[in-house]
């Protein structure tokens, strides 16, 4: 069996403010993002991590 993991992140140090309020999600925007990911890439597993800036 041939597994893949693939991964994107964006850092606060990196991207600035007006590209992360782009990608910025609630709750029910994440889970639909999620159902048309597994959708439309066929994948079975899946997360999406987000947090937040406070150390």
């Amino acid at each position: 069996m041939h597994q893949q993991f693939k991964a994107l992140s964006i850092s606060y140090k990196t991207a600035p403010v007006e590209i992360r309020e782009k990608i910025s999600l609630g709750e029910e925007a994440c889970k639909h993002l999620m159902a048309h990911i597994r959708e439309v890439l066929d994948v079975q597993e899946l997360l999406i991590l987000s947090t937040c800036n406070r150390t």
